[in-house]
């Protein structure tokens, strides 16, 4: 019977019980120090439902989260350290199998080895005043500006698309031929500005 399965009673009908995970000491035990290998607190555990960490966002909460999801056990390191996988996604558990053999020697350095290995990853989202404060360079080209534009964009979190539009429009110098195309007729969206500033970039490289 696969994990998350109704157990069914002898004659067929369903019943539903609390799934139970078997710890995966053996599997896991190689990461971890001899004393988390060795601890055996008990033979079944109730699994909990966790938010998965896909690679990216607040480490703290995070463990925040798996430790209150883990709350009956939250005092007990082996368990803690064996289940830490189970709140992973697929990158970060990539990332957990590669740990050095009897690299773990309890939860709290786990914890630190987690937010060490995906700090750079943690990073919170751009706020808008960041695309406001967003200008072409007189040395720059045009479509190195638009590239830095997008890329600062793509870090806002459901951003008016109005508003880049505007932004970006502002962000070029007065005199530019595009600010002033722009300015006639701007896009209602950022595909159609990303569009029209393509094209504006063939003509000039055309002439």
């Amino acid at each position: 019977m696969t994990c998350g399965a109704s157990l069914m009673d002898e004659r067929g009908r369903g019943n539903p019980k609390p799934v139970r995970r078997k710890l995966f000491t053996k599997k896991l035990a190689p990461l971890f120090s001899q004393a988390i290998d060795s601890a055996d607190p008990q033979k079944t555990f109730i699994s909990s439902k966790f938010n998965l960490y896909v690679g990216k966002g607040n480490l703290t909460s995070h463990i925040q989260h798996y430790t209150q999801a883990m709350t009956l056990w939250s005092n007990n390191g082996p368990i803690m350290c064996q289940m830490f996988s189970s709140s992973f996604n697929e990158m970060p558990l990539r990332w957990f199998y590669k740990l050095e053999t009897r690299s773990i020697n309890d939860w709290k350095q786990l914890q630190q080895v987690f937010i060490s290995s995906f700090i750079t990853n943690s990073q919170l989202p751009k706020e808008v005043d960041v695309l406001l404060t967003t200008k072409k360079d007189i040395m720059e080209s045009l479509r190195e500006y638009n590239k830095r534009y997008w890329a600062a964009y793509n870090e806002i979190d459901n951003c008016n698309e109005k508003l880049a539009v505007t932004s970006f429009k502002l962000g070029l110098q007065p005199t530019s031929k595009l600010r002033q195309s722009l300015t006639k007729k701007q896009p209602t969206d950022v595909s159609s500005l990303m569009r029209k500033m393509e094209q504006h970039c063939k003509i000039k490289d055309n002439l």
